[in-house]
């Protein structure tokens, strides 16, 4: 009985989320529009051409990532990006949702796509996946607010064996604490074989279970970092304590030179050409949200109309 309820609330809230056919279509007025994206957010830019170096920060040293990354399957890059630039954008997320747009949206704006193309960055995305790697269409930006006992997503893998081809990366836009829900990872070199097959721990023993919480490392980060791991670490967003302000992270997903791409990841994005048109960022921000809808129903049900 109590999940009979429980089902016909999360009903009802879901059909209070969606829009009508007349919201739809000003909310596609708006999308096409970049002066009224420009309106929300005016420290940053909707262009082609603008330079990824405004938005650098310190250079780090790709050798000893790239031996870290080999070995644990996940590295850790320091002041990579300009803490101004996250600023901007958390400042740019922040408005978004007051307008009611999925934070997500923060994709229009051109920095969003430049903190993933600091040279320092890029050039450790070439080593590592190769001088011809591109980013997937897959984007998507977590807001988790300080409400006790929110988590990020459910422990899982990005795919079901290691992929040296592939690499997620994920970047705080907030400053990302224990307290606020940061990530863990349990590092390659201390997952069981196989671990990556069954993506979730749902399929995995209990005994399984104690042994990877045993081997967990939390990643708190600051804006201005950018993490990065294997298809096959598992990771997870943990549990907020209520304390601090809201998570705030952006995530995309890089993919090896040569590395044939599935539906959901096209188009392809060449990280060094112009940034993508206005109306190519939207087509990848509402495909990702008809990917991601299952783990952020609510998102999925109210915007799915702006296509």
């Amino acid at each position: 009985m109590e999940s009979t309820k429980l089902a016909e609330l999360a009903k009802g809230l879901m059909a209070q989320r969606a829009l009508s056919a007349d919201d739809a279509h000003e909310r596609a007025t708006h999308a096409f529009d970049a002066g009224f994206w420009s309106g929300l957010a005016p420290a940053l830019t909707i262009s082609r051409d603008a330079s990824p170096t405004s938005c650098a920060g310190t250079h780090f040293a790709p050798d000893a990532l790239a031996a870290k990354f080999e070995q644990r399957g996940y590295f850790e890059a320091k002041d990579a990006v300009a803490p101004s630039a996250m600023a901007a954008l958390l400042a740019a997320v922040e408005e978004l949702r007051a307008a009611d747009w999925p934070a997500v949206f923060m994709y229009v704006y051109d920095q969003a796509w430049l903190v993933t193309r600091v040279p320092a960055v890029h050039h450790f995305l070439q080593s590592q996946l190769g001088d011809g790697y591109r980013q997937a269409a897959l984007l998507w930006t977590h807001y988790l607010a300080t409400t006790r006992g929110l988590t990020g997503w459910t422990p899982h893998c990005d795919g079901h064996e290691r992929d040296v081809r592939r690499m997620s990366l994920w970047l705080p836009v907030s400053e990302a604490t224990i307290e606020n829900g940061c990530m863990y990872v349990v590092p390659r070199d201390f997952a069981k074989p196989g671990l990556a097959a069954r993506t979730s721990t749902s399929q995995l023993e209990p005994a399984e279970l104690m042994d990877l919480l045993r081997h967990a490392r939390s990643l708190p980060a600051s804006p201005g970092t950018v993490l990065g791991w294997g298809y096959d670490v598992m990771h997870w967003g943990s549990a907020v304590s209520g304390d601090g302000t809201p998570r705030v992270s952006m995530a995309v997903e890089m993919l090896g030179e040569g590395t044939e791409p599935k539906k959901s990841e096209q188009p392809l994005v060449d990280p060094a050409a112009p940034l993508p048109t206005l109306e190519e960022r939207l087509e990848m921000i509402c495909g990702s949200i008809r990917v991601y809808a299952g783990r952020e129903p609510l998102v999925g049900t109210r915007y799915m109309p702006v296509v």
